[in-house]
């Protein structure tokens, strides 16, 4: 058996919409909210898929031991039809894991691409908004929480072990790759890598938009949630926008 990891680590503070040292206009605590929201439900979404939080265990949330993630999808939808956004209020969220440095990062990376995405969506021609994301600050603050998951991997017992399963098995058989999932770290790693590469197209989406004056948010929504999806609808709408389908096969000029 391959040795399990040490999940004991440094602390570290969450990161949310205090990292950006710009003034926010009227209306961005209402998007943070929704952003807030929204995120839960996508993690939701995907854990059905396999890419929870780990560890996994069936208590999902702390009043409602029993109910699995579609039960809670289906019980927001049902309050959203029946009260609207108050209906929003009576949703139960889990609380987040923040006990072994895995979790931290996790729950840290998690808040930190909310601030960028809803500036991107909401704000799209705010000149604080264009000059943030004209820069790599929010790529490389992702990129060093992730950076930091890798290192603390590494420097794990057994994690060579770990590396060499994943390299000739976990790249190769599904059943393998699951079996990962069993070590918070490379969970916790992998998704930094997928919120990390999502905010990286997202923000190559928003700048090429305001370069040529294309409407982004449909495009970056669908990116915050399902990643290439929003890539290929911003390509079709800058095709239709531009009048020049040979635009879908072009990334730059």
């Amino acid at each position: 058996d391959r040795p399990t990891e040490e999940t004991q680590g440094p602390p570290l503070g969450l990161l949310c919409c205090s990292l950006l040292p710009i003034p926010v206009p009227m209306g961005m605590t209402r998007l943070s909210g929704a952003m807030l929201l929204l995120a839960s439900a996508c993690s939701a979404e995907r854990s059905l898929l396999g890419f929870s939080n780990m560890p996994m265990r069936p208590p999902l949330l702390p009043h409602s031991p029993h109910r699995s993630p579609h039960a809670c999808l289906h019980s927001a939808g049902r309050r959203l039809r029946a009260g609207g956004a108050r209906g929003m209020v009576g949703l139960e969220f889990a609380s987040p894991e923040l006990g072994t440095y895995p979790q931290q990062v996790f729950t840290a990376v998690n808040f930190a691409v909310l601030p960028f995405w809803g500036l991107m969506i909401a704000a799209p021609k705010w000149e604080p908004t264009r000059q943030l994301m004209k820069g790599s600050a929010s790529i490389l603050l992702i990129a060093a929480m992730h950076l930091s998951l890798v290192a603390y991997g590494l420097s794990q017992p057994g994690s060579l072990e770990e590396f060499e399963f994943l390299a000739t098995q976990g790249f190769v058989k599904l059943s393998a790759m699951m079996e990962m999932r069993q070590y918070p770290t490379f969970v916790s790693e992998e998704w930094a890598h997928v919120l990390g590469w999502d905010l990286f197209v997202g923000r190559f989406i928003y700048l090429d938009g305001v370069k040529k004056d294309i409407p982004t948010p449909h495009s970056l929504f669908f990116c915050f949630l399902l990643g290439p999806l929003g890539l290929v609808l911003h390509l079709l709408t800058r095709a239709l926008v531009l009048k020049d389908p040979n635009t879908i096969l072009e990334l730059e000029d």
